[in-house]
């Protein structure tokens, strides 16, 4: 491993390709790759599309993914979506 003094000192005298960085020069001098910046992870406000749908599920003797399914329209079942709008109508799980 080369210090930071020797790394710089190499740098000098262009024995690197990183024209920006102290610790890229002494990362490329030492045979390891730079680090690139890292972008900051943007946390995602989760929206709660059908409050309390693992509950009606179960109480519908369904899976929540089937119920979901249905409710978004990416599966068809009247009779489901009938009794779940009713189970919602009267305010139970």
């Amino acid at each position: 491993m080369i210090g930071l003094n020797r790394a710089m000192e190499l740098w000098a005298e262009g024995w690197c390709e990183c024209p920006h960085s102290r610790t890229a020069a002494v990362q490329e001098l030492n045979g390891m790759r730079p680090v690139k910046n890292k972008k900051k992870k943007v946390r995602k406000v989760k929206v709660v599309v059908y409050p309390g749908i693992t509950g009606h599920a179960e109480a519908l003797g369904c899976t929540r993914p089937h119920l979901w399914k249905v409710l978004t329209g990416r599966r068809v079942s009247r009779s489901l979506t009938a009794r779940y709008h009713a189970l919602v109508a009267a305010g139970g799980e």
